[in-house]
């Protein structure tokens, strides 16, 4: 076969080498056209925008009255509003690593360079505290640190928490006071009136053998004897309710078991207390008898209000920590909608108070199977 009937086999109609050639000629001119006429003039689009967005942050940064610094992926800073430079007016930032201010940030942090980033802290800088929003702008490859000043906010914080302090230390005088008079109250009570109400019935029952024939007087010193015998019982309860001295002779779990027998006597709910210990050693009496009166407290709402057949205390003591769980199989309460009724939420808000004032927490849990109180106490030494 000569060359021109090679020729003109090649571009015959029928030669699909033909076809495939000009196809792709003409896929490659389509391709050109795509490129040219579609995506060069959005590539420049969005490279426009992008300056115009970076315009925009910088004018926003600049006009912006709270402090904003940028930094790079390195961690450099490489522009900082006037804000900014009032309040790091002292230290000259500007190229120096965002370390200075955050250390170790772009370390612990990698992702700023892949994806959108934004965490927030605090910080204290020259006497002022800041709340920190830290912002990756990966589109624009900068970091920005935005610097709200939140020193008022801080400063009434921590006059709140000094005046909650305060509180404490007046109420740990008032209750120190109120146990005093509590005392001497309680004293009389037992040494005086019990005393002379025990003369009295041991009078009464020498005065019967005059009258032993008289049974309707008899009857009369019956009735007034046995009276005055529950009045002194009532007296002596009283006397003790005022000033458990028996706490700071046999300790708290001994006066917890005494409380829970005059319970269970009553024969209506049945309580037990659980200690892995003989006693619990708590060097503060101050602290102790208000542990006490907290425990008093929960065992009288238990009472009142749960409907249980049972209840039980169980004390742990771990290094300088006292827990406590009180819990009962009663009919429970929403501990959110109690607390937000004012009658029913006093009673917790006054038990969490004093939980708080004797270096404690309180967690409760109630559902209508009962309800747990979690307490914990840490120890205070016997001075404070």
């Amino acid at each position: 076969m000569d060359g021109n009937s090679l020729l003109n086999a090649f571009f015959s109609l029928e030669n699909p080498i033909l076809f495939a050639a000009l196809f792709t000629v003409l896929l490659v001119i389509v391709l050109l056209l795509i490129k040219n006429r579609i995506l060069l003039p959005i590539e420049k689009e969005t490279l426009e925008l992008k300056l115009k967005i970076a315009e925009l942050m910088a004018l926003f940064t600049e006009k912006n009255p709270n402090p904003i610094i940028r930094f790079d992926y390195e961690g450099k800073i490489i522009s900082m509003n006037e804000a900014a430079k009032t309040i790091f007016k002292n230290t000259p930032l500007l190229n120096s690593s965002i370390d200075l201010i955050i250390p170790n940030l772009v370390k612990e942090n990698k992702l700023f360079s892949d994806s959108e980033f934004e965490m927030e802290m605090e910080k204290e800088i020259d006497n002022k505290f800041y709340f920190l929003v830290i912002k990756n702008l990966p589109s624009l490859r900068f970091v920005h640190v935005y610097f709200n000043d939140i020193t008022a906010r801080v400063f009434h914080e921590n006059e709140l928490i000094e005046s909650k302090k305060t509180l404490q230390k007046l109420k740990k005088i008032v209750d120190s006071n109120t146990e005093i008079e509590n005392t001497k109250i309680s004293s009389f009570l037992h040494d005086s009136v019990g005393n002379q109400l025990t003369v009295l019935i041991y009078y009464l029952n020498n005065l019967k053998s005059t009258y032993s024939n008289n049974s309707k007087i008899l009857k009369v010193f019956d009735y007034t004897t046995d009276k005055l015998i529950s009045l002194s019982k009532d007296i002596r309860n009283i006397s003790h309710d005022l000033s458990p001295v028996m706490l700071t002779k046999y300790g708290l779990s001994n006066e917890l078991t005494n409380l829970i027998m005059k319970i269970n006597e009553n024969g209506k709910m049945q309580g037990t207390l659980i200690c892995d210990e003989s006693e619990i050693i708590i060097p503060n009496e101050l602290q102790k008898l208000n542990i006490y009166r907290i425990c008093q407290e929960a065992i009288n709402n238990i009472i009142k209000h749960s409907k249980c057949s049972s209840f039980s205390i169980q004390l742990t003591n771990d290094n300088n920590a006292l827990r406590i769980l009180i819990s009962d199989n009663g009919i429970g309460f929403a501990v959110t909608n109690n607390l937000a009724k004012d009658k029913s939420s006093f009673g917790l808000l006054n038990l969490r108070e004093k939980v708080e004032t004797y270096n404690g927490t309180v967690k409760i849990i109630s559902t209508t199977s009962g309800t747990k109180i979690f307490l914990e106490f840490l120890l205070m030494e016997e001075s404070e």
